[in-house]
């Protein structure tokens, strides 16, 4: 049995010659920078440590991580990350702030701020990394002042664009090709992990239960803009 096989076996609740095994499959399976350090260092693999997400610092898991734990899941990420870096432009190294020594895509160029900390703006949201911190929070969030449904026509969804669809499709087809593990795609995110930066997590959670016009309308916008993603 593929792993292929073995991950839409037990997707659809049939029994399988073992138990799918996933590790860096998707971005809520990965592993955050500092970790994945210690575990190369414990399986004496020497592998780069190459940053898939610059807002969180997981990691892209390298091939001798998934043949030594036999993974059945490998991940085929849209072209942009959270901060804008397009993943297929050439590496670079980059020192996080923990002290790992990692690889991130040249278009990552945070600004660094008197008391250690770094600034990454991204249109109208602000992102900051902490002096010692671990990843980036959104300090400025860009969507809050949307007060109304009529306010929620003028956020902004980007679709997805002809470069990154060309990029996802022709990844996929090599990775079909040359692999017989399970592929995964992200191309919309959820709807609380998306509009709680967006509005700012406090607002967020009070609109929920005292806007609930708004929230309705922005949602309803999500979602046309998830399925709008999922029909290209």
């Amino acid at each position: 049995m593929t792993s292929r096989d073995r991950v839409i076996a037990a997707l659809n609740h049939r029994e399988a010659d073992r138990i799918p095994i996933d590790l860096g499959g998707f971005n809520a399976s990965t592993i955050l920078a500092e970790a994945y350090s210690k575990l190369l260092n414990h399986l004496r693999i020497q592998a780069p440590i190459r940053i898939g997400d610059t807002s969180q610092f997981w990691v892209l898991v390298d091939e001798a991580v998934r043949e030594r734990f036999n993974l059945d899941v490998e991940p085929c990420y849209p072209l942009y990350d959270t901060l804008g870096c397009r993943r297929d432009r050439d590496w670079k190294d980059w020192r996080h702030p923990s002290g790992t020594d990692v690889q991130v895509s040249s278009d990552f160029a945070p600004v660094e701020q008197a008391d250690g900390s770094f600034h990454y703006q991204v249109g109208r949201a602000l992102y900051r990394l902490p002096s010692g911190g671990h990843y980036f929070d959104v300090v400025e969030n860009p969507y809050s002042w949307v007060q109304t449904s009529a306010d929620v026509q003028k956020v902004e969804i980007p679709v997805m664009d002809k470069a990154e669809i060309s990029y996802i499709s022709e990844k996929a087809a090599q990775m079909r090709r040359e692999s017989d593990r399970f592929i995964i795609t992200e191309i919309f995110g959820g709807w609380n992990d998306i509009a709680g930066p967006w509005l700012g997590h406090e607002k967020f959670y009070i609109d929920i239960i005292a806007n609930t016009s708004m929230m309705h309308a922005l949602f309803e916008k999500m979602t046309e803009a998830w399925m709008r993603k999922i029909d290209q």
